[in-house]
């Protein structure tokens, strides 16, 4: 049972808007940190105060795939123009 929640396809190296669930709004990008933690970042970048900015690690894939369930994030991938270099 999935409470009416859409599952989102997660998007590695590409950053996405929220447009439904927690931080509605915000920019996301994941980031394979394989080489260094053997996890994922999840960057968190607000677009209304540049300096409002979050990042979570999770250990794999299946921690990621929880982690955008607890928050029933929709995401865009191609509604997002920020950059983050």
């Amino acid at each position: 049972m999935n409470n009416g929640y859409r599952m989102t396809k997660i998007e590695i190296n590409k950053t996405g808007k929220v447009v439904k669930g927690d931080y509605f709004g915000w920019h996301v990008k994941i980031l394979n940190d394989k080489d260094y933690t053997g996890g994922f970042l999840i960057l968190l970048i607000s677009p209304f105060n540049p300096e409002d900015n979050y990042d979570h690690w999770v250990s794999d894939v299946r921690e990621l795939n929880a982690y955008f369930a607890a928050r029933e994030w929709e995401i865009d991938w191609n509604a997002a123009t920020v950059s983050q270099e």
